[in-house]
This record gives C-alpha cells, sequence and structure tokens, in this order.
C-alpha cells in the first residue's frame, strides 16, 4: 500500500484540483491520497468563501481518499512556516510514501536543484527591504540570486507555486523524512483551469457562468443559493470584530499577535480609523515593504486571537475519507506521530498544548460561521461529524 500527501486550500474546490488530485496518484503510483487542508482561513490571511465541509465533501468525490485539517496557526502562516507545518503533518503520519504537489516548473529535479542552491544561501546576505520587483521575501531571495550567479534558481523561484514547492522540499530535508517529492505542472496552456483567486473574483462579481465552468458539479452542488444572490464571504466580513479588537487594545498587546512586529503593530494602530473595512485597513498599512499578504496574515492573527511564536502542528482533524479508502486510514491511525482527531471525545486524553491548539482551529471556525450567519442568516455546514463519501 502506497499513500501519497497533498497540501491544499480548495478555496474553492476547482477542475485544476479535481485533475490535480488524479494527476497525483498516477504521478506517485500511489494506491490512497491523503490530503491536508486549510480550514476556515488560509496562507494569505483570506478566509476560506465555502466551509471546510462541502471543500471536503466535493475533494471526497473528485480523487482525495483522505482530508485532515491542518491547525489554524500552519493554515494562516506565511509560506515559510505554511510549508514547513503541511510537512510536518505529512510527516508525522508516519506511513505517507511521498508528497505531490503543482509547480508551474513541472521538473522536480529542477525544483530540488533550485531549494539546494537556497539551501546554501546566508539569510543574513539577503536584503529584504531592498526595492526588489514584488516587495516579498522570496523575491528579495531571488535578486540575491541574480547577484551571486544563480540566475537558473532565481529563474524558478519567480513563480509563487514553484516557491510553495520548493518549500516542500526544503521541510523534507530539515526534517531528514524518507517521503519523495513529486510534482505535477500547473498547465495553463488551454485555458481550462481558471485559479482559485479567478474563481472568487468572478463570484464576487456576480459572474456565475465563469464559476460554473471552473468548478465540478460535486463542487458546485454544495453553493447556496443564498450565496448566488448575496456573493461569497470575504475579509471585509469580518471588519466589525478586527476592528473592535484593534481599538480595544493597544500597540504593545496588538504585537503578542502572531507575525505582528512592535512596528507593525505601532502602525496598524496608529492608521486605524472607526468605520474601516478590513480592506480599507489593509490598502491603508501596507508599504514598500509590507506585501498585502502580510498585512491581511497579521490582521487576521490579530482577530483571531493567535499570539506568540510559530509552532508545527501538534495534532490534525479528520475531516472526511472515501469508503474503501479504510485500510490506509487505520495504516495513519497506527503509525501517526501525532494525535488524529476525529471527534471532541478525542480530546479527553490529550495534553493541553493539543487542547489549545484545537480549541485555537475551533475558534477560528465559529467566528466563520459567525459572519456566514451575519451574511446569510442561515448555518453553513459545520465539521462537527466526519464526511464520508462513496
Amino acid at each position: 500500500m502506497r499513500i501519497t500527501g497533498a497540501v491544499a486550500e480548495f478555496n474553492p474546490f476547482h477542475l485544476g484540483h479535481q485533475r490535480f488530485l488524479r494527476e497525483a496518484k498516477k504521478e506517485t503510483g500511489a494506491d490512497y491520497c491523503a490530503v491536508v487542508m486549510s480550514g476556515a482561513f488560509t496562507e494569505r490571511g483570506d478566509c476560506a468563501v465555502f466551509s471546510a465541509a462541502s471543500r471536503t465533501a466535493a475533494a471526497l468525490r473528485c480523487g482525495a481518499d483522505i482530508v485532515l485539517e491542518l491547525p489554524v496557526r500552519t493554515a494562516c502562516a506565511g509560506a515559510e512556516d505554511f510549508t514547513f507545518g503541511s510537512v510536518y503533518a505529512l510527516h508525522s503520519l508516519g506511513c505517507i510514501d511521498s508528497i505531490c504537489f503543482g509547480s508551474e516548473s513541472g521538473d522536480t529535479g529542477e525544483l530540488e536543484r533550485a531549494a539546494a542552491v537556497v539551501k546554501r544561501v546566508d539569510p543574513g546576505a539577503v536584503d529584504r527591504n531592498s526595492p526588489h520587483r514584488n516587495g516579498t521575501y522570496a523575491g528579495a531571495l531571488g535578486e540575491y540570486l541574480i547577484s551571486i550567479g544563480e540566475r537558473d534558481a532565481a529563474e524558478v523561484m519567480a513563480a509563487p507555486n514553484n516557491v510553495l514547492g520548493m518549500g516542500y522540499i526544503l521541510a523534507l530535508g530539515s526534517l531528514n523524512s524518507s517521503i519523495r517529492p513529486y510534482t505535477v505542472k500547473r498547465d495553463r496552456s488551454d485555458g481550462g483551469f481558471p485559479s482559485s483567486s479567478e474563481i472568487r473574483s468572478a463570484l464576487s462579481a456576480g459572474d456565475q457562468d465563469f464559476a460554473d465552468r471552473s468548478m465540478p458539479p460535486e463542487m458546485l452542488e454544495q453553493i447556496p443559493d443564498t450565496v448566488k444572490r448575496s456573493g461569497i464571504l470575504r475579509n471585509d466580513d469580518f471588519s466589525l470584530i478586527l476592528m473592535n479588537e484593534i481599538l480595544l487594545h493597544t500597540a504593545d498587546e496588538l504585537s503578542s499577535a502572531y507575525e505582528c512586529s512592535p512596528e507593525l503593530a505601532r502602525r496598524i494602530k496608529k492608521l486605524c480609523r472607526p468605520g474601516m473595512s478590513y480592506s480599507d485597513l489593509v490598502m491603508a498599512v501596507k508599504s514598500k515593504h509590507l506585501t498585502e499578504s502580510r498585512v491581511r496574515r497579521v490582521l487576521t492573527h490579530i482577530f483571531l486571537g493567535i499570539c506568540g511564536q510559530y509552532e508545527p502542528p501538534r495534532y490534525v482533524r479528520l475531516l472526511g475519507y472515501r469508503r474503501g479508502a479504510e485500510e490506509a486510514l487505520s495504516e495513519i491511525g497506527k503509525k501517526s506521530l501525532i494525535p488524529v482527531i476525529a471527534r471532541l471525545s478525542d480530546l479527553k486524553e490529550q495534553s493541553d498544548p493539543v487542547k489549545r491548539t484545537f480549541e485555537e482551529t475551533e475558534r477560528s471556525h465559529a467566528l466563520w460561521e459567525e459572519a456566514w450567519y451575519l451574511k446569510y442568516g442561515e448555518l453553513p455546514a459545520g465539521i462537527d461529524r466526519v464526511i464520508t463519501t462513496d
């Protein structure tokens, strides 16, 4: 039995994801695919547009065999912590043979060579505040690689999914993991697989026809009519709770949020005004050296109450599995080095740190569900049960 792992947000699940799940098993020769997925909030600090339950159901009907939820602290972390935490979770399951991910390169060897170059770079030599082209550390690193004659590695790093893929490869190395990396090329040449961000933009603009062409029926049937009438859930739907947190706390208190420096906390506090939306504040705070995604993540950490330093996943939650994948699920149950939580009663025997991180993630779902209810007047499909599909 061979199990491949994958990391996903499925925000929302679309035809490209369906193709990827099919190709992942083909590329790795795996019998099963176990996905670790973000829950209510994602790596760029955005809220998920549909419930974890609906995305899980679609994924299981379209090629995934097991879906596990990442704790929110990992799911909503920056790229380096996100890739490490996701790989740490898969590695800790104890029975994952490979990891497969999408990339613009489509060449695992090319990504491994670029990752090896990056591994040799002294981070202190990279000017994070240089006027690089895209305002990110990856951009600054690419600029530095060119300056030392590593143009090939820099060109690989110019594509965002290549950067994530290299992050997975570097994480495997740091964990001395036996998991083998594989990649599937993200091919847009036929124009048939729009990205999640393009689909979210279309849904926000009311272009349901574009969404219908971009998502499989298994996802479309999960979308309530209320969403089609009122638009998708957005970060602006969390504006009130965010503003309350900022206005009721000092800059010193805000700086305890994960990824929030004292300087950034003071900037947020200075620029925040009553009546501002989430988006208004992001645009006010971002700067030449502060990307929108960094600001969004920090603001999300603030209103979710995610404080302190990063820590890798202490557990994963079982969201669902396909009937017929019980063999793989049993293997995970026997070999996992971290708890796999399937029901609340599983928490009784867990350590306080596991309970704390689980409660942190549960709080993120509760806030997400409250925003959903206020927008649509009904509760979404929850994650109070493990989903099983044929």
